[in-house]
C-alpha cells in the first residue's frame, strides 16, 4: 500500500486544498438613505411625554452611516466584531404504510427549515458613537411597527454580504475572497444588551440578530481570484525599470519634482487610467 503521507502534503501545496484563514472575513451592510430615513421614524412611533430628546438620532446615524467606516472600499462594516453564519438542514421522516412486514420504511423530507428558524448573528463593538444603540436598536423598533414590509413610503431591508478571504491562487502576497454568503431582505430583530460592571475595563460587544428573504453563496470561480490587469502591468513596468541608472541620474527630487523612480509609476498611473477611461467616451 503506498503511503498516503506525501500524497495528503502534495494535496495540501495546490490551492484548491490550501487551509483557508478563519480570522480574515468581512462584513458589508447595504444601508441605503430610506433606510436611514425609516430609522428616524422612530421618534414619531416611539414618543415619550412629547419629549424630543428621546430617540433624536439624526447627527448620529449620518456620523455611523460615512463611507469611509460604513464600508471600506465597499466591502467592510468598520463596526463588526464577530458574525455567525446560518445553517443548512431539512427534517426527514420515513414513508410507513400499514402491514409493512419486516421492510423497512423508505426516508421522505418534510420540508427545509424555515429562516425564520435560521437568523443571521452579527456581533458590533461599541464606540462613543453607538452603532448597536443609535442605529440597530431604532431599527428594530421600526421593522417592529412595519411589519418588515417595504414599500414607495418605507424601506426596512437591507442586503448583507459576507466575504471570507484567502491567499491568492497566483500566489501574490495579496488576499482574494474565495466564498461569499449574500443575504437578501435582512432586518435586524434583536439587539442584546451587554453588561456593564466596575471590575474591569473591556470592548463592550453587541449581539444581534437578524432575519432574511433568502440568501445565496458564491465560490471563487464567480469571484475570479487572479491579480487584476492593472496591477499586474504596474508590476511588470517597474520590475522592468532600470531603477538603478535613473536613481545615478537623480538621485533626490529637484525643487519639488519627483524623481525618475517615481515618474515611471506616474507614467504607468496615467497609461492605466487612460487605458480605463479613453478621452472622449
Amino acid at each position: 500500500m503506498a503511503d498516503p503521507v506525501p500524497h495528503f502534503v502534495d494535496l495540501l501545496k495546490e490551492w484548491s486544498y490550501n487551509i483557508p484563514f478563519s480570522t480574515q472575513w468581512a462584513v458589508s451592510i447595504d444601508i441605503n438613505d430610506g433606510i436611514k430615513d425609516t430609522i428616524q421614524k422612530v421618534k414619531d412611533l416611539e414618543s415619550v411625554g412629547g419629549d424630543d430628546k428621546n430617540w433624536n438620532f439624526t447627527d448620529s446615524v449620518n456620523i455611523l452611516t460615512k463611507d469611509k467606516v460604513s464600508t471600506e472600499n465597499n466591502v467592510h462594516c468598520f463596526f463588526v466584531e464577530s458574525v455567525s453564519e446560518i445553517s443548512e438542514s431539512f427534517s426527514p421522516d420515513s414513508a410507513s404504510f400499514e402491514n409493512n412486514g419486516g421492510l423497512i420504511p423508505g426516508l421522505i423530507s418534510r420540508g427545509r427549515s424555515g429562516y425564520h428558524n435560521r437568523s443571521l448573528k452579527i456581533g458590533f463593538r461599541d464606540t462613543n458613537v453607538s452603532f448597536a444603540d443609535f442605529l440597530i436598536r431604532p431599527w428594530v423598533i421600526a421593522a417592529a411597527y412595519l411589519g418588515r414590509i417595504a414599500d414607495g413610503e418605507n424601506e426596512i431591508k437591507a442586503n448583507i454580504n459576507v466575504y471570507h478571504f484567502t491567499r491568492n491562487i497566483d500566489k501574490k502576497n495579496k488576499r482574494i475572497r474565495f466564498k461569499t454568503f449574500n443575504y437578501y431582505g435582512c432586518t435586524p430583530v434583536g439587539v442584546d444588551a451587554p453588561d456593564y460592571d466596575y471590575s474591569k475595563e473591556d470592548i463592550v460587544n453587541f449581539k444581534t440578530t437578524w432575519v432574511f428573504d433568502t440568501y445565496g453563496v458564491e465560490d471563487y470561480k464567480t469571484i475570479k481570484p487572479v491579480e487584476s490587469p492593472d496591477r499586474a502591468a504596474r508590476d511588470r513596468a517597474v520590475e522592468e525599470f532600470d531603477w538603478e541608472e535613473a536613481e545615478a541620474r537623480n538621485p533626490d527630487s529637484v525643487l519639488g519634482e519627483p524623481s525618475p523612480a517615481q515618474q515611471v509609476l506616474n507614467n504607468v498611473d496615467e497609461l492605466l487610467q487612460e487605458s480605463r477611461f479613453p478621452t472622449g467616451q
